[in-house]
């Protein structure tokens, strides 16, 4: 179907069908979730995974609402996966992928605890991806390891220390409450000094790291800030190309003009 051709019209099913197709490509209002739908963002998310891939660091993604900081989060772990089955003698085993949400009233304890339950133990091995055939074998990690029902941050980094190239990514940290940026502060400061070989991901929102970091001067040198300003016009025109070529149509220089203005550098309004 194409309907960039000057005077072309759709009947009355060719529209149920394309408006049924587009409402699955445009999703404005859930965040990405895979890395095939994802546009954009790319120097970011190269600073990401250059930091994971450097021990002792961390990393603070921040921005206003609706940049798509939780989109970006979601494809970090296909991200590594991709890269490290591009690498010839990859003796690092892959990367583990924890993500979390930060809720109103936790504690430092109850975001670890929820964060290490969506981590399995099989075979000696911890695991987030299993098959249906392996459910009866396996047990949750805290089971396998003992670790308490209120870990401490010096548990959680004995625990870091033992999940080697884990990468934990803590979604809307923002709602986080003071004691908490805290604890995460002197946590990150004890795995960089350590050199725990896990790397800890804070997405929130925020105008500074000052919002979401806790005397982060204490970690200046353990963490990596990666500031999500509203998209350039070359961004939300690539989800557009993404777009036109899963539903098959062109957009029209005017209709794609009108759009990248309409949206003022949000995703989510494209």
């Amino acid at each position: 179907m194409n309907t960039g051709e000057a005077g072309s019209t759709l009947g009355e099913a060719e529209a149920r069908e394309l408006a049924s197709r587009a409402g699955a490509v445009f999703q404005p209002r859930a965040p990405i979730i895979t890395a095939e739908s994802f546009a954009g963002r790319w120097e970011q998310l190269a600073t990401v995974s250059d930091s994971v891939a450097q021990r002792g660091l961390h990393v603070v993604v921040f921005g206003e609402r609706g940049v798509g900081k939780t989109s970006l989060a979601n494809v970090i772990g296909q991200l590594l996966r991709a890269m490290e089955e591009g690498v010839v003698g990859n003796n690092g085993g892959p990367h583990l992928f924890v993500k979390v949400h930060t809720h109103i009233g936790d504690s430092f304890a109850n975001i670890w605890r929820r964060a290490f339950d969506e981590v399995y133990w099989h075979r000696d091995k911890p695991t987030t991806r299993f098959s249906y055939e392996i459910v009866r074998e396996l047990m949750t990690m805290r089971e396998a390891l003992n670790i308490s029902e209120t870990p401490s941050i010096d548990e959680v980094r004995r625990t870091l220390a033992i999940l080697k190239r884990s990468v934990f990514v803590f979604d809307e940290f923002d709602r986080g409450s003071l004691a908490v940026k805290k604890a995460f502060t002197d946590l990150i400061k004890a795995l960089s000094d350590y050199a725990v070989d896990a790397t800890v991901v804070l997405v929130g929102v925020s105008h500074s790291i000052d919002d979401l970091v806790r005397d982060h001067t204490l970690i200046a040198r353990s963490i990596v800030q990666v500031h999500l300003p509203r998209m350039a016009e070359c961004e939300l025109r690539n989800i557009l190309d993404k777009s036109s070529a899963a539903l098959d149509v062109e957009f029209s220089a005017e209709a794609a003009s009108l759009i990248v203005n309409l949206s003022q550098g949000q995703p989510h309004q494209v």
